[in-house]
């Protein structure tokens, strides 16, 4: 199994923290259902074995529910502070864990047809450069590096941005640089950014569209296959993901690469093995269908999983995917979040369920969870809303139009009507 580099393993107990810090497997942070940690694979790679030893710790160490974040980052939900140390050198035995300057590559780095470059020698000599200037320390937890072979990664923002162009390597769209310019004006740029204080960012906005979902069969450059997988709402128990691990070993895969958008790439199996597989994972409650209305929905751990969660966001968001499939065709993004932090999906969205500290539950019309509700509803009465929601927009008059089309058309009024029965 991979080992961690040694950069990355400290001894117990941690070191004290930078300010802001983000849950880490050397400080979980307090949640609604216990201490949460969170780590990163390097290159967000890791082995099936490997995973299998990561269903196993959060069973043991956890209470068996392993999430999968928007930037393709894990989670162990439901830690103790009895348990946090073991679970984490569980994890860091299996797992070579990224510490420090977190430096995101695309999910097929190396492998993708549509890259320019591989840019993982390039991620990798960025992380020692990193390390030997002793940046880590003097930057906010949440400082992003992407270094991207070929545009990849282009919804997802970050403090900087290192892209493969013609020649080189472009720096935040700068001209093209060979590798060592490269790196040289990267650490310029996070010293300038540690130099204005530990909390400070150069976030830059996502200069595209969003990333499509990681479902499907893809050929790789190599010749071999890729099959992509999601978790449904980001989370998946313990069994599961070890089961499937299994399966994907047996199935001769490599590599199990985390993905953006919640899902993972498994790597290597011949094409008439990725069928099964896909089989085995649709079995198992993995996201395998890239129609599925699951794809359409972010829900957050809610009322089971965070102190401020008002609603059972996940529990719901299953029975919304069941009464509406038609009306969730993927043209629409439906939020169902907790509270109105909006953690699942920061963005506005087509429509936002958001539960109110009396367990009931607002709606939010084309905007983030932070926005003033429309209406309020009880929470249980949400699906037969949308049972509703689902039999008009079949009924439509307009049969070639999409349900986010239909939602413009019929405004808040008419979608808190149709709520309302």
């Amino acid at each position: 199994m991979p080992q961690t580099p040694a950069t990355a393993v400290r001894a117990e107990p941690p070191a004290p923290s930078r300010r802001g810090a983000c849950p880490t497997l050397r400080e979980p942070m307090p949640t609604g259902d216990g201490l949460l940690a969170r780590f990163r694979p390097i290159d967000s790679t890791l082995t099936p074995a490997a995973l299998t030893a990561v269903a196993r710790a959060a069973e043991a160490y956890g209470n068996g529910l392993i999430e999968i974040t928007a930037r393709g980052s894990l989670q162990v939900r439901g830690l103790t502070a009895a348990t946090a140390a073991p679970l984490a050198r569980a994890i860091r035995a299996a797992v070579a864990v990224e510490e420090g300057v977190p430096i995101e590559t695309a999910p097929l780095a190396g492998l993708d047809p549509a890259e320019r470059a591989d840019p993982r020698p390039l991620a990798a000599a960025l992380r020692r450069a990193i390390a030997n200037a002793g940046l880590a320390e003097r930057l906010s937890p949440k400082v992003t590096v992407i270094v991207d072979g070929g545009m990849i990664l282009a919804s997802l923002a970050a403090d900087i941005r290192v892209e493969a162009a013609e020649g080189g390597w472009r720096i935040d769209a700068g001209e093209a640089l060979g590798e060592a310019a490269a790196i040289a004006a990267t650490l310029g740029k996070l010293d300038a950014i540690a130099a204005r204080g530990p909390l400070a960012r150069a976030r830059r906005p996502a200069p595209a569209a969003s990333i499509p979902a990681p479902i499907g069969t893809l050929e790789l450059a190599d010749g071999t296959h890729a099959l992509g997988l999601a978790l449904p709402f980001g989370s998946i128990e313990a069994p599961a993901l070890a089961a499937f691990a299994e399966a994907a070993g047996n199935a001769g895969a490599r590599e199990v690469r985390l993905a953006p958008r919640r899902g993972f790439y498994v790597v290597g199996p011949g094409a008439g093995a990725v069928t099964r597989l896909r089989q085995r994972a649709d079995a198992l409650g993995f996201v395998a269908d890239p129609a599925d209305p699951r794809l359409a929905i972010a829900a957050c751990a809610g009322r089971d999983g965070c102190a401020s969660g008002g609603i059972a966001t996940r529990a719901l968001a299953a029975r919304l995917a069941q009464a509406a499939p038609s009306f969730l065709d993927g043209s629409i993004a439906l939020h169902v979040s907790g509270c109105a932090k909006g953690c699942a999906h920061p963005r506005p969205a087509s429509l936002v369920l958001v539960g109110q500290p009396d367990g009931t539950c607002g709606l939010v019309f084309a905007g983030s969870a932070s926005a003033e509700p429309a209406a309020v509803f009880p929470a249980g009465a949400i699906p037969a809303g949308f049972l509703m929601l689902e039999r008009l927009y079949r009924a439509r008059e307009h049969a070639q139009e999409s349900a986010a089309e239909w939602l413009v058309r019929l405004g808040p009024e008419g979608i808190a009507a149709a709520l309302r029965g």
